[in-house]
């Protein structure tokens, strides 16, 4: 307990009169009247008192062991006398259960031990203290003059202007400039391959293709685009019509392949080979202007009529040629 101190330990932790009596006797100090004790002590008093208990509970089964011819009202006597100890220790277990006051107690500590820090930090760099614990935005804004001024004396050790380097410039707190680039990243993450690239553009020039990279054709893309075109530049790409995703060949296909659009041919021997399997052939029910026009209804301006024509699956026969058309 604080062995060699000029105070007398005291902390958040309520004690309880089993734990001051305990310590009253362990330490010989009979006229000791203290309430409270830090974590810590409390934590190695309480674990003394419970092995303390447990040894005069074996002391007493020993005892019992060495007295049972005794009268039964002996024994009673040493029952009593056991589930008094029980209680005890029952009652001890209570107390390792910190209560709503002592958890209180306990958060207001921590809370005044931290405030003690920041205006020892505050102080030791002449910045204005806070006081008001409640007002967390000010003392946040402290915290922000302290990280500028640290990067203040890093930029002298590097023989940079401090005006020529602003950690701050635009006044914002750590937690906000945190937060805006939090909503960039998810920004990045939803967008697709292009834009992407132009957002990548605002990265620091420092970081280079290594740092900034998804993959390292789209970090060198942004790079030569910042170069010529300036940060959020639009990536123009000159190597044909754009490619059509997987997904909107597989509606194509799917549709061909619906019923209404084609059937079945009505002989079973009608079939193809597509990829080593066996499929049966179809046969359109009307013509593919028809059905690029039902295609369009349903997902307007997805594709072409010549890309809807080319993506009709081998599967899928027309059965008249004058069915077909040209753009």
């Amino acid at each position: 307990m604080h062995t060699g101190s000029s105070y007398v330990a005291t902390g958040p932790r309520r004690i309880s009169p089993q734990l001051l009596t305990f310590i009253r006797n362990r330490y010989g100090f009979e006229e000791l009247n203290i309430y409270r004790l830090c974590p810590q002590c409390h934590s190695v008093e309480t674990k003394m008192m419970k092995k303390q208990h447990e040894m005069d509970k074996d002391d007493m089964d020993v005892s019992d062991n060495e007295l049972s011819g005794n009268s039964s009202m002996d024994n009673e006597g040493e029952n009593d006398d056991n589930e008094e100890v029980d209680d005890g220790s029952d009652q001890n277990d209570d107390d390792d259960e910190p209560s709503e006051d002592e958890m209180l107690l306990e958060a207001t500590y921590r809370e005044e031990q931290a405030m003690e820090r920041l205006s020892a930090v505050f102080n030791l760099l002449k910045i204005k203290q806070v006081h008001d614990k409640l007002n967390t935005r000010s003392i946040r804004s402290k915290i922000d003059e302290v990280y500028i001024y640290l990067h203040g004396l890093c930029d002298i050790i590097e023989g940079k202007s401090v005006q020529a380097n602003n950690p701050n410039p635009h006044e914002l707190l750590v937690q906000e400039s945190n937060d805006l680039l939090t909503g960039l990243k998810n920004l990045f993450n939803e967008s697709d391959a292009s834009e992407q690239v132009r957002l990548l553009t605002i990265a620091p020039k420092k970081w280079g293709r290594e740092k900034i990279r998804k993959c390292e054709h789209q970090a060198r893309e942004s790079l030569v685009l910042r170069e010529n075109e300036g940060v959020l530049a639009f990536p123009q790409y000159f190597k044909g019509n754009t490619p059509i995703s997987n997904d909107t060949i597989t509606s194509i296909i799917n549709f061909y392949r619906e019923d209404g659009t084609s059937r079945v041919s009505s002989s079973s021997k009608d079939t193809i080979q597509i990829n080593q399997n066996t499929v049966p052939i179809r046969y359109m029910e009307m013509s593919i202007l028809d059905a690029f026009r039902i295609f369009d209804e349903r997902s307007p301006g997805l594709v072409g009529r010549t890309t809807f024509y080319s993506s009709r699956p081998r599967d899928v026969k027309i059965l008249s040629p004058h069915d077909t058309f040209m753009e």
